[in-house]
């Protein structure tokens, strides 16, 4: 999909239907512009790599931001072209290991570890996380999940010739994906009909 064609779809559909359609959908920049010689392999085995190592579906996966488009979807970022130092973004849902971590995170900050809620407060309100290195976490669950998530971004990277950063979210559940992206669609159609203006 050209830049025109993104902007099109994103000005003619509603916020939801783009995300559902176009946004989640099987198509992915970074998998199908051969030339760009960003990543090997297919789309559908990355979600499946993810995936198994994280123990959720494939289903669960998707990739977003600019290396799904080729352009970034940030209101801020104008559409700005996918370049040297983009990364790659995803998603992962998976109930059991949010609501786990959630749960080590309640734990710890019970026991005086304050910079939990600091690091982790604005993640915890969008129902999403993102944990920092294994060596920050005091439970041996936080570390473990820390180093699980660490070694798939290795092997993730290393299995599809990936040389870009691989950031993640993990959700709690997609109607959480869908709501945060929804509203970030909803400030680009803002900016997409007034330039249009």
């Amino acid at each position: 999909m050209n830049l025109e064609d993104l902007k099109m779809d994103i000005k003619t559909s509603s916020a939801i239907t783009f995300c559902r359609q176009s946004l989640f959908n099987s198509k992915v920049w970074l998998f199908e512009d051969e030339t760009a010689g960003l990543a090997v392999g297919s789309y559908d085995d990355f979600r499946f790599q993810v995936g198994n190592y994280l123990d959720t579906s494939p289903n669960n996966i998707a990739i977003v931001g600019s290396a799904k488009f080729g352009f970034s979807l940030h209101p801020e970022k104008n559409f700005k072209a996918f370049h040297p130092g983009s990364d790659i973004d995803v998603v992962i849902v998976s109930p059991a290991l949010f609501e786990g971590t959630w749960a080590q995170f309640r734990l710890a900050l019970l026991r005086g570890y304050d910079w939990i809620q600091k690091r982790h407060a604005n993640e915890i309100i969008r129902k999403y996380i993102v944990l920092s290195g294994s060596e920050h976490y005091e439970t041996t669950y936080l570390r473990d999940i820390a180093v699980m998530v660490m070694q798939m971004r290795k092997r993730v990277k290393e299995g599809f010739q990936i040389k870009r950063s691989l950031n993640y979210r993990i959700y709690a559940a997609w109607d959480d994906v869908e709501m945060y992206h929804v509203s970030g669609i909803e400030k680009l159609q803002e900016l997409v009909k007034s330039d249009a203006q």
